[in-house]
């Protein structure tokens, strides 16, 4: 796991934008293939994609599987190519559960019906489709959803664009039992589209589709000896507004969300409604972080609750930002221990930040997980032991330390030309450092196993040459009292 380096950038950008949802009229296949123009050429080997995804409490896995499956050629001055795209959703490997609603957006645009937008599904399969004016069709199925442990089902739309691969998002909506709190989870799943322009990122997707407020900043890791460099790729986020920033109530269901992360860029959307902002009574955003895909790993929380509604002086754009001079006291932390400007916290691996009101709590922890982790393979424990024998093990000072201050270890470089561990020779990893102390003691063990079963062969080769010894000192003797006649 890579050291995670986060500086956050703090600020809001209000966007408007319009909506204007359009119904799809549900249908059958045969209906549908009825407006091609001529009849479908199926792919010989059709574009596709299968994606899997799980849910908190459920076991077992989702699938989406998504293809083009034909085309059909427009006559002469007819408008584009048709391509039939279908999809199938199967919860039929999950845990039944009745705690979870789960629906599907695609990011599809306008699909060809005979008489407008149209999806071919069978009867009963789904509930209604609905187009947004950003080209998100969200699916909701028979009876308001598709719950863990329900068979496939399957369904068809039309384009008049070309393919690509990208994704679809799958939102879950989960009732705590405990409490009765809705928590809404989305997940991006690999898939076969349209090529249709223009590409929304993943955000977009976030339930509900009308977004008002941006969450903007910008997230870091660094990898030992190559600090600030920008995070690339997925990472979930869980949101809640509070009434307060510490000890709050909830004034929303807590929502997460997978966020694509671009050269450490952040643009994250509220879904929460815009009256919740700005009021009469300020709301509070609580917001956490962590890998996307690791759902049993808890979020860390970015910062304490801090009041959204109003442009702050740190946005990155703001019609009417405001200014330093409009901060009470304690709005802002300008200084940590003689420290200035932009702080940048760095948290290795291993180690968890909590925080509490205004206390920031760092405590370390081995976490070990075999769900955790991959590429496994089995180690030599001897050739461990081997390698630590050989491996210069000296007593030292750090630089800063004061006169006098000892330790004893390996140096990292040492370390590192050894085993090969971990991604810098700056520094040694104490998982790594206990694993080969653990590895080398099965290699002694070995070792010393091997030694006693040589040591317990000789001690049989010997007694047999001591009994040989003793049959051939008593046949002399018989014959030396006897004689020989």
């Amino acid at each position: 796991m890579k050291n995670l380096r986060i500086q956050i950038l703090l600020g809001l950008l209000g966007i408007s934008l319009a909506r204007a949802d359009t119904p799809l009229t549900i249908t059958t296949f045969p209906a549908l293939e009825s407006c091609l123009y001529n009849n479908i050429n199926l792919y010989v080997t059709p574009p596709a994609a299968t994606g899997s995804f799980t849910l908190n409490g459920v076991s077992g896995t989702g699938v989406v599987q998504s293809e083009a499956s034909g085309f059909s050629p427009p006559p002469p001055n007819a408008p584009n190519t048709l391509t039939l795209f279908n999809y199938t959703i199967d919860l039929s490997g999950m845990s039944s559960s009745a705690n979870h609603c789960v629906k599907l957006a695609i990011h599809f645009g306008t699909p060809d019906g005979c008489n407008g937008p149209a999806v071919a599904v069978a009867a009963g399969q789904i509930q209604s489709a609905t187009l947004s004016s950003l080209g998100n069709i969200t699916f909701v199925f028979n009876g308001g959803c598709l719950q863990p442990g329900q068979s496939a089902i399957s369904f068809g739309m039309l384009s008049d664009a070309g393919y690509k691969t990208n994704v679809v998002t799958i939102i879950d909506d989960y009732t705590n039992p405990s409490n009765g709190l809705t928590n809404e989870s989305v997940f991006t799943i690999p898939a076969i589209v349209p090529d249709v322009a223009p590409s929304i990122p993943s955000w977009a997707y976030a339930p509900p589709l009308f977004q008002t407020i941006q969450y903007q900043g910008a997230i870091y890791y660094v990898c030992n000896a190559v600090p600030y460099k920008p995070i690339n790729g997925a990472l979930d986020f869980n949101l809640q507004l509070l009434d307060a920033p510490s000890n709050g109530l909830a004034l929303s269901t807590m929502t997460t969300q997978t966020v694509q992360i671009a050269n450490g860029l952040l643009n994250l959307p509220l879904p929460f409604d815009p009256a919740s902002y700005g009021g009469a009574a300020p709301s509070y955003l609580s917001i956490g972080v962590r890998p996307s895909g690791m759902s049993t790993n808890p979020f860390t929380p970015l910062k304490n609750p801090g009041p959204v509604g109003n442009p702050t002086p740190q946005a990155l754009f703001a019609d009417s930002a405001g200014t330093v001079a409009d901060l009470m006291p304690g709005q802002a932390l300008t200084s940590l221990n003689g420290l200035n400007g932009a702080l940048i916290l760095v948290c290795n691996t291993g180690l968890t930040l909590s925080t509490s009101g205004n206390t920031m709590t760092i405590s370390a922890e081995g976490t070990s997980d075999r769900n955790l982790k991959t590429d496994i393979v089995p180690v030599n424990p001897q050739s461990v032991l081997a390698r630590l024998t050989a491996m210069p093990i000296e007593s030292w000072r750090f630089t800063n330390d004061m006169a006098g201050v000892q330790h004893v270890g390996p140096m990292a470089q040492d370390f590192k030309a050894a085993f090969g561990l971990g991604d810098s020779d700056k520094t040694i990893h104490y998982l790594d450092a206990s694993g080969v102390a653990l590895a080398a003691v099965q290699g002694l063990d070995q070792k010393m196993a091997e030694g006693f079963q040589r040591q317990d062969a000789r001690d049989v080769q010997l007694e047999q040459q001591i009994q040989a010894t003793k049959q051939l000192l008593n046949q002399i003797n018989q014959k030396l009292t006897g004689g020989d006649k």
